[in-house]
């Protein structure tokens, strides 16, 4: 059993090792059906786990790992075609080219070494990270609209006349793909040349977040946090003015980079930051008739100045926070993320931009940034499949060159491609030769005709199948 929770673990956990393999362990035993009836519970849940194992077959499997090499070599080749690294290298944020187009590139440098171990795609991260990360405005002499010359990647795009400012959501669309790297690096010890280079981009990202540490608000009453914009500071129309918060999506870009530091650096403040950005998208989010959520770009005061609904492309910087919540147990459940998969299926079905109910036909076909934002809704493969098929079908038809949204929404495919790719191979099998075991030595396997004395529903099964595909890596 330890040696599939580590083969599970080493590919990509959220949670650090020993908490991973517990939850595992617990959650795969008890939807598999697997009921201990005497105290040797550790012996038989072993045994328990490699019986399931051995009566699993592995040709399916073959086919699972041949649909992994598939996407890896759809992503080699549409980065060969759509990115020239001496050209990217000389990109700034001056008018937010990097916090809204690189920073999805070299996180898909991360999600595509996490899956294959390939060291290049670490070596093309810390080709294009390093000048960014040499590039900060304090660096560069660039002074903001206050004179201030500080730690971050200033635009003079997004606001009214011009001026320069550090924004917050740039800030952490930045900083999340970098600490993502560190915290690949710090714990991989076959990298540890990259050490170094680690620890400087960790230690750059925290002082860019700093910047803001000023701004930030918590409520121990409600444990709800978030971050207010300096009153005077320029925004596309006039100033922001006193107590204003900003937008979910800003916080939330920053909320990621929060989740990271904590597991890098168990820093209690980082913890308190991503609890309370946590507790406080949990909170605005509103059910719809349709089963999928809705919520707003602004809250709180922000909703004097607009009410409208949230848009797909920041969006999925709200989607991608709520599930790495969920993967580190902070106020999200695996509950709480399956309404954001039936807005996904919902606007993907509707090709529409908005989350508002009834806007559009759905007849109208998506903008082409519109649709790469949506693929960038595929960490929700974590609670459902649906969504990787989905996707699979959209990205895996693209050819030529390429938005890097659509590099990290097949590096995302990549991330889950054995688990969702195995469970539909095995969901169209039947379920009964995997199942069908007798109880042995007091350790009780439920079969298809008994599960705690109820007939197995098809929605159980479909569970069970895609729970053993996980379990099953030996095959891949």
């Amino acid at each position: 059993m330890f040696l599939v929770l580590n083969s599970l673990t080493n590919v990509s956990c959220p949670l650090g090792r020993q908490a991973c393999q517990q939850r595992l362990a617990s959650q795969y035993l008890w939807i598999a059906g697997i009921r201990p009836v005497f105290p040797y519970k550790t012996f038989l849940a072993c045994v328990g786990l490699f019986v399931l194992l051995a009566v699993t077959p592995s040709h399916g499997w073959k086919s699972a790992s041949t649909h992994l090499k598939e996407i890896i070599n759809h992503y080699d080749a549409i980065e060969t075609q759509s990115i020239d690294l001496v050209q990217w290298k000389t990109h700034t944020n001056d008018q937010g080219s990097v916090s809204w187009n690189t920073s999805y590139l070299l996180s898909s440098y991360v999600d595509m070494y996490e899956v294959t171990s390939n060291r290049k795609y670490l070596d093309k991260f810390v080709e294009l990270a390093n000048p960014l990360v040499d590039g900060t405005d304090a660096n560069r002499g660039l002074a903001d609209y206050k004179g201030r010359k500080r730690i971050g990647w200033g635009s003079v795009a997004y606001s009214e006349k011009g001026q320069r400012v550090i924004w917050l959501v740039h800030t952490g669309m930045i900083t999340y793909p970098l600490l993502r790297f560190a915290y690949v690096v710090i714990r991989n010890h076959k990298v540890r040349d990259l050490l170094t280079t680690a620890r400087k981009y960790q230690s750059v990202s925290e002082s860019a977040l700093g910047e803001f540490d000023g701004q930030w608000r918590y409520d121990p009453k409600d444990a709800e946090g978030f971050y207010l914009f300096e009153s005077d500071q320029p925004l596309d129309n006039g100033v922001a003015g006193p107590d204003l918060p900003q937008p979910l999506n800003m916080q939330l870009a920053a909320g990621r980079s929060f989740l990271i530091l904590a597991k890098i650096t168990s820093n209690q403040d980082y913890l308190q930051k991503a609890h309370g950005l946590a507790k406080l998208l949990r909170s605005r989010l509103v059910r719809e008739g349709s089963g999928g959520y809705s919520w707003t770009y602004w809250f709180g005061k922000g909703l004097s100045r607009s009410s409208v609904l949230e848009d797909v492309s920041h969006g999925a910087i709200d989607v991608e926070f709520a599930v790495l919540a969920e993967q580190n147990s902070i106020v999200f459940t695996p509950d709480d993320l399956k309404p954001f998969v039936a807005t996904f299926l919902d606007r993907w079905g509707r090709a529409q931009s908005s989350m508002a109910t009834g806007v559009g036909k759905g007849t109208a076909e998506f903008k082409a940034g519109e649709r790469n934002a949506l693929d960038r809704w595929a960490p929700l493969s974590e609670v459902s499949c649906r969504v990787y098929d989905v996707l699979y079908a959209d990205l895996m038809a693209r050819i030529g060159r390429q938005d890097a949204q659509v590099l990290l929404g097949i590096a995302q495919l990549a991330t889950y491609a054995r688990k969702c790719a195995a469970a539909s191979l095995l969901a169209k099998r039947s379920v009964s030769p995997y199942l069908r075991l007798a109880q042995t030595n007091g350790f009780k396997v439920l079969g298809e005709a008994s599960a705690v004395g109820r007939p197995l529903r098809s929605r159980q099964a479909t569970g069970i199948r895609s729970h053993l595909a996980i379990l099953h890596p030996f095959f891949c």
